[in-house]
């Protein structure tokens, strides 16, 4: 028993070291970032950020791997299947971790078969209001929708869609009934708007900048937990009167789970270093992306509270996916 008992704590110990190992020889060849979304997209944009700066740190090359199929999920499946040592890793929107598996069944557990790294970045959503109706704040809007229960309708960027799922939360959280309107992707969805196709509705913060440059929309506010660095006027939905509402989309970096805790501690603190690098920044905030670097136990907080909330919405208001 007791010869059992040693040879089960020297292996214990030997898987230890090799991990230990790996984690200092790390990495000694090319480490590949898988991409849930298709090149020219925010999280590519993310990737590709961080990949250069994170060759230029480690010595090795960084390949960007764009697969935007089945909404993310096909990026996602690969990485959960990838070797977990750290050189396969995911950058993914909400949709194939927090959205999907509630929609379909997937190949893979997003919070068992990952092993969260950081949030990398932010991208501002914002809800906007056509200039025609008589609504100048996000808090008008909710009297004026409580006041004309049906009445309005308002574009999202598609069903199941994460500016879907805020409409309905929010109808969820403030007792509002308006209707939903899909339009393909956040553009359309804001030009929707400007053209009184809506009265009001989710768009990506560019587009309705410019619409409001034109005198089209009024911008109510970010959907986001913290104001965009790119437009600091623009109160968010929580500042106007729903504390804790987010419906912003986020660019996370995960790796295989069962990779060695030395090697995603060190993927974070690269992650960091770059992120708060001004010209990093400055890249980054011209297009309306907020650098969000968090450690990885928020990470995992975020993406486990993000999955439970979406299923949540899903369920509870029914919402139907194209």
């Amino acid at each position: 028993m007791t010869a059992v008992r040693n040879l089960a704590l020297t292996c214990v110990a030997l898987a230890f070291l090799s991990g230990v190992a790996d984690a200092q020889t790390y990495p000694n060849k090319p480490i590949k970032i898988i991409v849930s979304s298709s090149a020219g997209s925010f999280p590519d944009l993310s990737a590709r950020t961080y990949g250069q700066q994170l060759s230029e740190r480690l010595g090795q090359p960084v390949v960007i791997d764009d697969k935007a199929g089945a909404a993310g999920q096909l990026a996602a499946d690969l990485v959960a299947k990838a070797p977990p040592d750290g050189y396969t890793l995911l950058v993914c929107t909400p949709g194939p971790m927090t959205v999907g598996p509630h929609a379909n069944k997937v190949p893979y557990d997003p919070l068992q078969d990952f092993a969260p790294i950081t949030l990398l970045a932010r991208v501002a959503t914002a809800f906007a209001v056509n200039t025609s109706m008589p609504i100048q704040s996000f808090q008008e809007f909710l009297a004026y929708a409580k006041a004309h229960p049906g009445a309005l309708s308002y574009s999202h960027s598609g069903n199941g869609s994460l500016m879907h799922l805020g409409g309905e939360n929010l109808k969820l959280l403030t007792g509002i009934n308006m209707v939903g309107v899909p339009y393909r992707g956040a553009v359309a969805s804001g030009t929707a708007i400007g053209a009184g196709e809506t009265q009001v509705g989710f768009s990506d913060l560019l587009t309705v900048l410019n619409l409001r440059e034109a005198g089209k929309v009024r911008i109510l506010a970010v959907v986001d937990p913290a104001r965009s660095t790119f437009a600091p006027d623009i109160p968010t939905a929580a500042e106007s009167g729903i504390p804790g509402y987010d419906a912003g989309g986020w660019a996370m970096l995960l790796a295989p789970a069962r990779t060695p805790p030395d090697i995603v501690a060190k993927l974070n603190a690269e992650a960091k270093r770059a992120f708060e690098l001004p010209e990093v920044r400055q890249v980054l905030t011209k297009a309306a992306i907020d650098p969000a670097i968090m450690s990885p136990a928020d990470t995992a907080a975020l993406l486990r509270n993000d999955y439970e909330k979406w299923g949540k919405v899903i369920k509870e208001a029914g919402v139907k996916f194209d």
